[in-house]
């Protein structure tokens, strides 16, 4: 009767031992997913509609040197983010809205601050479809020492005066 028991007890070792190695390999698995996810840095701690947009923006194995929140401006439910990220010489800006119709945008980083911003500093590439990249041919330590500065999407080129979207650049 010896044998048998034995005979039973070491395949229920194999058995344990198979579900500890499944549970290893899963745990693995796990964790190197939870760890391998694009992780954004620190966010401007702006209080606007546009919190928590970066869902919208493109990930990208190039962290931004600046996120700006846009917030949405004349009752225009456009809201996302502008990403500024060193690129060679200059910079590289792209705005990513939410809830944009099919038009063209102008859009612009202008003098001073929200909501009411000054003068056009830098143009910027019109957003279509929700997307604009542009690549300004000036160095972050400069932007950084024209400050304050907004970045502002207007509703059309005849609608220049009216806004849709704004976000103070901050460091």
């Amino acid at each position: 009767m010896e044998p048998k028991n034995l005979k039973l007890n070491q395949k229920g070792v194999v058995e344990l031992l198979l579900v500890i190695v499944v549970l290893a390999v899963v745990g693995v698995m796990i964790y190197f997913f939870s760890n391998s996810q694009v992780k954004l840095p620190g966010r401007n701690s702006q209080s606007s509609t546009a919190t928590n947009q970066g869902a919208f923006m493109e990930k990208t194995s190039k962290y931004p040197d600046i996120v700006v929140d846009l917030a949405s401006q004349s009752n225009s439910n456009q809201v996302g983010i502008a990403t500024i990220t060193k690129s060679g010489d200059g910079l590289v800006v792209k705005l990513d809205l939410k809830s944009v119709p099919n038009t063209s945008h102008p859009a612009h980083i202008h003098v001073g601050a929200c909501p009411n911003p000054g003068a056009v500093k830098y143009p910027l590439t019109s957003v279509v479809n929700g997307m604009s990249e542009t690549t300004l041919n000036v160095s972050l330590d400069t932007l950084k020492q024209s400050l304050p500065l907004a970045i502002n999407v207007h509703k059309s080129e005849a609608e220049a005066n009216v806004y849709v979207a704004c976000g103070d650049v901050k460091p």
